[in-house]
Parts: C-alpha cells; structure tokens; sequence
C-alpha cells in the first residue's frame, strides 16, 4: 500500500478500507490517548480562569457540570505528566498534498469551525461538516454516507468525492 500510494496509486488502500468498513461496527476509544492529546496540546493553554470564562456562555442547567469536567480534566492533566506539544506544532500546514477534511455538526472536541481552519491553509482539501453528527465521522454504523465518502476520495484523491448522501442523513443523530 505504501509503495502504491508514493506513486499516487491507492487501490489497494481503498479496497482494505472498504473490507474494513463492513466489518466494523464499533468504534474504538483509549483513555490514555485522549488524555496524552489533551494534555499535552489544550491544557498548557488553558487556565482554569479560561474555563470559568468560556462557561458562561453555556445554559445554566448544564453550566455546572460541564465546569466541574473541564476543571476535572484540567487537575487530571497535572498528574498525567505529558510534555506540551512545541510551539511550531500550533502553526497551521501548509500543503498542496490532496487532503479530506471532515467533521460532525455537533462535534465538541473539533467543532466545523476548526476543520474549516484547517482546510484553509490545505489548498487541495475537501471539507464537509456531516449533519446530526458528534466526533469520530468513520466506522459507524448508524449511517455509512462518512465512509462512502473517504472511499471515494482514496480511491480518487484529485477529485471532489460525491456528497450527495449527506442529504439523507439525519439532522439529529438518535442512537
């Protein structure tokens, strides 16, 4: 696959991905990744005086619990010991390099406004937000238009996949 796709041919990559997709039905989650990400690239630029601010903003039936999470997730990160990331890590890539960037309406780790940041500086890069979605847009088996769509585009990476099944997809995703 690797010597296939440095000359810009991704067949077998696409038909591998394709057997996977059938075969999935459950998404994967580690703990440790998550907290290894978000300590070493959030929480060095998060205070808890950021926190409480952004907070504010949120309903009051869910303020408090969503605060004591954040500031939870703040203190955790203090024992997990993660090196922050470099600084020349925050800049964004620059690349013509075709890129597939997705993201789910309603997702809170990445929300659509930093995909669309990402895909600025991507100059080849497709981007799509999908409907009724949360975080994690492949492997699911709730509704198969994300995956159809990283076909599609492994299996051509010059050309704009077919997005037309995200007219089906529902608004709210109700599991």
């Amino acid at each position: 696959m690797i010597a296939q796709a440095k000359s810009s041919t991704f067949d077998l990559a696409t038909q591998e991905l394709s057997a996977l997709l059938l075969e999935t039905t459950t998404q994967y989650f580690s703990a440790g990744l998550s907290l290894s990400v978000r300590c070493s690239e959030d929480a060095p630029r998060t205070s808890p005086t950021q926190i409480t601010a952004a907070a504010q903003g949120l309903s009051e039936a869910i303020r408090p619990g969503v605060l004591d999470e954040m500031l939870a997730a703040l203190h955790t990160c203090q024992m997990w010991k993660v090196q922050p990331v470099p600084s020349w890590q925050q800049s964004p890539v620059q690349s013509t390099i075709p890129t597939l960037v997705v993201t789910g309406k309603y997702d809170p780790i990445t929300p659509p406004t930093l995909g669309q940041l990402a895909a600025k500086s991507l100059s080849h890069s497709y981007f799509f937000t999908f409907p009724g979605r949360g975080h994690g847009q492949d492997f699911d088996y709730h509704d198969l238009c994300p995956d159809y769509i990283t076909v599609a585009f492994l299996a051509n990476p010059a050309k704009t996949p077919d997005a037309s099944c995200m007219a089906l997809m529902p608004q709210i995703l109700l599991q």
